[in-house]
């Protein structure tokens, strides 16, 4: 099957490898780090996600 040792961060959550990102996430990084990051990474998605709603919902 072509394609299956390419690996995108999407593909990881597709297949069920997200638990596994996190625990070696949560092994690179120490806890309060790690929450830091891991919150400035989670709002910064939201903002994304918000911003790109708003754009759609102008263009309406």
């Amino acid at each position: 099957h072509y394609g299956t040792y390419r690996f995108t961060s999407q593909d990881i959550f597709i297949h069920g490898g997200g638990r596994q990102a996190m625990l070696v996430w949560d092994t690179l990084f120490p806890s309060p780090l790690n929450i830091f990051i891991k919150t400035m990474w989670l709002s910064f998605i939201m903002i994304a996600l918000t911003q790109k709603d708003i754009d759609k919902n102008k263009s309406l």
